[in-house]
């Protein structure tokens, strides 16, 4: 007889001052986050967390065994050497926080020059 552990469902609300709300549920907290982010970046709506960052990735590894709850910062890092790891939901300054789609495009390019 095998046995399966139960998936959980990770959910994260974002609600504005002006009173519109925005919910997404996801298998790990760094899914959640990208997800809520294309919601409300059409409503001019900004997520400053460390997981908004335009270096920031959480690997499989971290999605799978941790949630998702932390984040490598990827920038500057010299090959071989491990990344920082940071609270995916940590907050950070309105500069540091970039679109979901300038971070997949910072994230591509990233993955290319390790083939470089």
């Amino acid at each position: 007889m095998q046995t399966v552990a139960a998936h959980r469902a990770y959910r994260l609300t974002c609600r504005a001052p002006d009173g519109r709300c925005w919910a997404v549920e996801a298998g790990d907290v760094f899914s959640c986050l990208m997800e809520l982010r294309r919601q409300a970046e059409p409503a001019g709506v900004q997520l400053c967390c460390q997981g908004s960052r335009r270096d920031a990735w959480s690997s499989g590894m971290q999605r799978d065994m941790g949630q998702g709850l932390s984040v490598y910062l990827l920038e500057g890092i010299p090959r071989g050497q491990r990344p920082p790891q940071v609270p995916t939901l940590a907050p950070v300054t309105a500069e540091l926080a970039v679109t979901v789609e300038e971070q997949l495009a910072w994230h591509e390019r990233w993955l290319a020059s390790l083939g470089e």
